[in-house]
């Protein structure tokens, strides 16, 4: 079999590993298996400069800088000069492109290649905080007009971002829903040494998150003292590490809370698993998110999840089956996780439907199998 080479261009991995940057690097160590040589050219944000993680090669270019100006010039640069010399170096089949404004320039230089470029969009444009294509600056809309209408194909992994391509560019774009590795994610991992360890003696709540704004864990300190009036021995984990740690330290501290929040930090890759399968429900109260892989670990862990209503979550969340979706109230967040701690028999069900539907649905390999289906047919296209 001929291996297929693919030119991958994204301006954000690791060490930065959030949902974006695990999901290029679940796809393209997958795609890996199934025929395909891939090149990634991303940022420069810390390890080697060339080097091989996992099984495609990565290719880190430019140095970091904080201003947001200068630091989308001289990305767009590195990565053109990069691009050149790959180009020529190789043959390639395809171009994915991850994320389309902070590439608007690459992509414009790459149209006159003709090799096939399918863009991957995460956002609504120029990041997380966009709910609205009205909120991007004047001139993104008519940029990613443009480079949607060079690129053969469009994927995105929610419906939301499917109806914003549409509206700016005209594009029809194929939504392909991220996943989980359902082999990891189980709940066979359940563990009561890890209640042991947390000394947890009732309800066991959990999130995993960035602690920045747009994660808005506050409300859930606010649901967890409602919850604790009905559940007091009910304890929240908090997993994660960011800028908003203290000031929640404090709402914590303040809403005397300090016995029923646990702030964990960062923890492993193999306590991960076991802290999803034996949470009783996780939470999660994002202002907006691209899809929620943190919600689809725990589904597949066989915990249901109560979240705000993100704008994705209903892609993959069965309302009342698999977990609950809220509006961004955390007084109705908190009747939820109640509505679900009163009754054993629905946290039960819910909990075999949520293992059920990502196996059904959501796992990283039915993700890399939609993909390679577009990427195929762009590469046949052109022949």
């Amino acid at each position: 079999m001929k291996m297929k080479r693919l030119l991958a261009i994204c301006p954000t991995y690791f060490p930065m590993m959030g949902g974006a940057e695990r999901t290029v690097d679940e796809l393209y160590n997958r795609l890996a298996n199934k025929g395909y040589t891939i090149d990634l050219v991303t940022p420069n944000l810390g390890g080697k400069k060339i080097e091989k993680l996992g099984k495609f090669n990565i290719y880190r270019v430019g140095k970091q800088t904080k201003k947001r100006p200068l630091k989308f010039i001289l990305y767009q640069l590195y990565t053109y000069q990069k691009v050149k010399k790959l180009i020529k170096k190789h043959n390639y089949d395809l171009i994915n492109i991850s994320y389309g404004f902070p590439n608007y320039f690459v992509t414009n230089w790459l149209r006159k290649k003709k090799i096939p470029i399918v863009i991957t969009e995460f956002h609504l444009g120029t990041g997380m905080d966009i709910i609205d294509e009205k909120q991007n600056p004047f001139f993104v809309n008519p940029m990613l007009n443009r480079i949607y209408n060079i690129a053969d194909e469009i994927t995105v992994i929610s419906n939301e971002q499917k109806r914003f391509v549409k509206k700016i560019s005209g594009r029809k774009s194929k939504v392909i829903f991220q996943g989980t590795d359902e082999k990891v994610f189980t709940p066979n991992n359940k563990s009561n040494n890890l209640k042991k360890k947390y000394k947890i003696n009732g309800p066991m709540l959990l999130t995993v998150s960035r602690l920045n704004k747009r994660k808005n864990i506050s409300d859930q300190l606010l649901a967890l003292k409602l919850v604790t009036q009905k559940f007091p021995n009910t304890k929240l984990l908090i997993v994660g590490k960011g800028g908003e740690e203290q000031k929640l330290k404090l709402i914590t501290k303040r809403l005397k809370l300090k016995d029923n929040v646990i702030f964990t930090g960062f923890v492993s890759e193999k306590e991960l698993p076991k802290l999803y399968a034996t949470a009783d429900i996780f939470l999660l109260t994002s202002k907006l998110e691209g899809f929620g892989i943190a919600n689809c670990e725990a589904l597949a862990s066989g915990t249901p999840v109560v979240t705000y209503d993100t704008m994705a979550a209903g892609d993959f969340i069965i309302n009342g089956k698999t977990g609950f979706i809220t509006n961004h109230n955390y007084k109705t967040f908190a009747n939820r996780i109640l509505k679900l701690l009163n009754d054993k028999k629905m946290l039960i069900t819910m909990s075999k439907n949520a293992r059920k539907e990502t196996e059904k649905k959501y796992t990283w390999d039915k993700y890399t199998e939609k993909n390679k289906e577009v990427f195929d047919k762009c590469i046949r296209k052109k022949k």
